[in-house]
Parts: structure tokens; C-alpha cells; sequence
């Protein structure tokens, strides 16, 4: 019984111990889908204190609709796993969202090339909806090939998406930020707007023996050189392809870092022939509810944002054929995007009055 006792009044002092340790500190460059993301994980699951960097101002955050990141999202199963681990983030998506399979309210409307030919009925819930109106969209099926047509909820079957545009979803995630700070468990996740990395360097400390990294940034928003550090045990770089991060860790002067800790080498890009290496992509912005001229003296179809829309050209060439697709979103008063993506030599980039 005394060793019990003894035994129990140990694992008390070590937690109490542990709660009365400093945090370690993490930074993350990037407050895209994957840096909220990955801040939310640090503080939730491993305590860490976040500091989230973003180079974009407060005015013009991720957050906000910007036309040259006009696309959406399909959450499938993959994505869930990161959504149900904050159930009220989840909630929010699947409100603000539309459903892409398992339903029967989604539509497909194939509008045909012929001006002269009515566009036909609109079609409900077909599975490759989505493939058929954007041939580039990956519509997301999983890996076992169900289809769980007749599932009544999105929250029961494993292979439903959720459409939903890429502002609209990393909106939702700061506003996980926002309410997991406010529940103060794990650590705390500060963001920072208008900071434009500048240096990743390491720093030992006081000890002599341990060493943080040091991330300076700038006011990307001032023309005057006005300069930040942030010390952290961890840094990660969300900062897309172009990252600072990565191009620090790369062209760092000989003996910056330590050879064990970081191989410049292993911080060069690498790049691969594909078939979608040197595609080009143009991105239209088409008005809510915009109108579809019909044949046969029929009234114009008017357009919903829950439903799929494929507008084929009448130019059938290899160098000439478009088709328009328009994805789901909730949001009927939102502009509708949509994407071009051809070869290079095709013969819309030879077009300079927008005729």
C-alpha cells in the first residue's frame, strides 16, 4: 500500500512539474490551409506555443476572397481526419459547404456548344458530377470504389466531400484558432499579419550547449526596414513553393548550421517532367446567378451555386476546345470561378482584346 502511495505521489509531482515547465516554442511561416493547420495540431496535440507568420497584411489575409487563389476545395475523407479532430470546425465546413456525394441535390447542367440546341434537363447527383464539369478537379472518390448513394447524411458515409473555396476554409480554421485560444488548453497560437520572413538563423543560447532558431522578419506593408525576431525550438515553412524558408536553409553561408542539423543540399528544390508540366492556367470570374442563353425561344437558364456546370466551346480542336466547369459552393451572392487550364500553344493565350 505504501509503495502504491509512493508510487502515485510521483506521477502527481511529475505532472505537476510538467505543467510548470515553459512550453517550447514553435514558429510556422505561412497561414495557409497547411501552416493553420499545422499550427492547431502543435498547440492541440504536442503543447507547443505557436507563433503563426504571414506576409499578407490584416486587410488582405487568407482569409478574404482573392481571385488568383479562386478555387475550392474538396474535403474528402483524408481531409476529414484533420477536421473531426475539432468537431466544431468540422461543423462549421459542413455548413458552409456543399455536399459532392451521397445526396440527391447536387446537379449537373452539360450546356451544349450549339447555341441552336436547348440545354437539356438537369441531371441529379451523378457520380463523376464533378470530373465531367472540370476535367483538371480531382473529384476525390476513396480508395474502396462505394458510393453509399442512399446515405442520409454526409457525417455517415466516409466517401463524402465537401466543396468548399479555399478563402472560405482557411476562414474557418483561423476561427479554430480563435476559440482554441479561448478555451486555454495546450498552448496558444498568436498570429501575425504583414511579417515577410527575412532569415532563419541558429542562435545558442546563454548555456553555451543548447541552440533556438532565430526567424527575423520585416513589416511587409512599410517601405522602411523595420525588422522582428522570434526565437523558437521549432520552425516549419508553410510558405508555399517559392518558400523563404526553404531558400535560407539553402543558400545559408558554410557554417551557419551545424552539418548534422541541417545539409543545404537537401533544401533545393527538385523539379520533374509531368503531364501537366508547363500548362497554362487562366482564372474567370463569371457574376452570381449569372444567365445561360437557351434555344427555342426558351427563357435563360438562370445559374445556382450548389449546382455543377459544364460549358463545352463550339471550337472542337486540340488547340481550340474549352470546356467552362463551374464547382459547388454554397454561397449564391459569391462570384463563380473558373479555371482554364490548356497546353501552352493553344489559341486562347493569342487572344489580346477579351473578344
Amino acid at each position: 500500500m505504501k509503495t502504491l502511495c509512493s508510487l502515485l505521489l510521483l506521477i502527481i509531482i511529475g505532472n505537476v512539474n510538467a505543467l510548470q515547465q515553459p512550453r517550447q516554442q514553435a514558429i510556422v511561416v505561412g497561414s495557409g490551409p497547411v501552416g493553420v493547420a499545422t499550427s492547431l495540431i502543435l498547440a492541440t496535440n504536442h503543447n507547443y506555443d505557436v507563433t503563426l507568420l504571414e506576409s499578407s497584411p490584416a486587410s488582405s489575409t487568407q482569409t478574404k476572397y482573392d481571385p488568383t487563389k479562386a478555387f475550392l476545395y474538396n474535403v474528402n475523407g483524408r481531409g476529414q481526419r484533420l477536421t473531426k479532430k475539432f468537431p466544431e470546425m468540422h461543423q462549421r465546413m459542413v455548413e458552409r459547404s456543399v455536399v459532392s456525394k451521397g445526396f440527391g441535390g447536387t446537379k449537373l447542367t452539360i450546356v451544349p456548344a450549339d447555341p441552336g440546341e436547348p440545354i437539356p434537363e438537369q441531371k441529379a447527383n451523378v457520380p463523376a458530377a464533378a470530373a465531367a464539369a472540370a476535367d483538371n478537379n480531382d473529384g476525390n472518390d476513396d480508395d474502396n470504389g462505394n458510393n453509399n448513394k442512399s446515405m442520409p447524411s454526409g457525417e455517415k458515409a466516409g466517401n463524402v466531400g465537401f466543396w468548399i473555396p479555399r478563402h472560405e476554409m482557411v476562414k474557418l480554421m483561423v476561427e479554430e484558432i480563435e476559440e482554441h485560444n479561448k478555451r486555454g488548453l495546450g498552448g496558444r497560437i498568436t498570429l501575425c499579419t504583414g511579417q515577410e520572413c527575412v532569415s532563419v538563423v541558429p542562435r545558442t543560447n546563454t548555456d553555451g550547449e543548447s541552440v533556438t532558431v532565430v526567424v527575423t522578419t520585416k513589416d511587409a506593408s512599410s517601405s522602411q526596414e523595420n525588422t522582428n525576431e522570434y526565437n523558437a525550438n521549432l520552425v516549419i515553412g508553410a510558405d508555399g513553393m517559392n518558400s523563404k524558408v526553404r531558400q535560407c536553409l539553402h543558400y545559408a553561408p558554410p557554417g551557419t548550421w551545424s552539418s548534422n542539423c541541417v545539409k543545404s543540399t537537401k533544401f533545393q528544390p527538385k523539379t520533374y517532367t509531368s503531364p501537366a508540366s508547363y500548362l497554362r492556367i487562366k482564372v474567370l470570374q463569371l457574376p452570381p446567378q449569372f444567365e445561360i442563353p437557351d434555344a427555342d425561344g426558351k427563357p435563360p437558364l438562370k445559374t445556382f451555386s450548389e449546382d455543377i456546370y459544364a460549358i463545352r466551346s463550339v471550337n472542337t480542336g486540340p488547340r481550340t476546345f474549352l470546356s467552362l466547369g463551374l464547382l459547388p459552393m454554397k454561397d449564391n451572392d459569391a462570384v463563380r470561378p473558373t479555371n482554364i487550364i490548356t497546353r501552352p500553344d493553344h489559341g486562347i493565350w493569342k487572344i489580346t482584346n477579351g473578344k
